[in-house]
């Protein structure tokens, strides 16, 4: 297992998602001034590993953060009086975002610990674009470097 190997995991699990119209790896999409250039609702993908420890023999166990990060084009009023369907079609985003954890959370396979949130946090725009910052954990072994 390599970071490469978790990425194509990670991006087939969200492809699989048929109300997530585009899932790419994160390289600043959301992060424009007026309207970002990708289909709503997105999925990006980053991934990072904070701590590597070194097994030995060109093996080596990472602790990796997966980051989702969730765009909707946001549409409706959440407000309390505002009409049952007006509300449930500006709350839908909540299930996606379900869909999104159910998909990716308690996922393994060799060499690929379990897949466990660890985090979930909106970001703030100042237009109709609701982001979401999901993160997961786990440990891949790394056996890249065996020669």
């Amino acid at each position: 297992m390599n970071i490469e190997d978790l990425y194509l995991i990670i991006l087939d699990k969200l492809n699989a998602i048929p109300d997530i119209l585009w899932a790419d790896q994160n390289i600043g999409q959301l992060d424009v001034e007026g309207r970002p250039a990708v289909p709503f609702p997105c999925a990006l993908i980053s991934i990072d590993m904070p701590q590597i420890d070194d097994l030995g023999n060109g093996i080596q166990k990472c602790r990796t953060q997966i980051g989702i990060r969730l765009g909707f084009d946001y549409k409706g009023s959440t407000a309390a009086k505002s009409p049952g369907a007006v509300k449930a079609r500006a709350l839908d985003y909540y299930r996606i975002i379900r869909e999104v954890y159910k998909a990716v959370n308690g996922y393994n396979q060799p060499g690929l610990s379990r897949l466990k949130r660890n985090s979930q946090m909106e970001a703030a725009r100042h237009d109709q674009i609701k982001i979401l910052d999901m993160g997961f954990y786990c440990e891949i072994l790394d056996k890249s470097a065996i020669t």
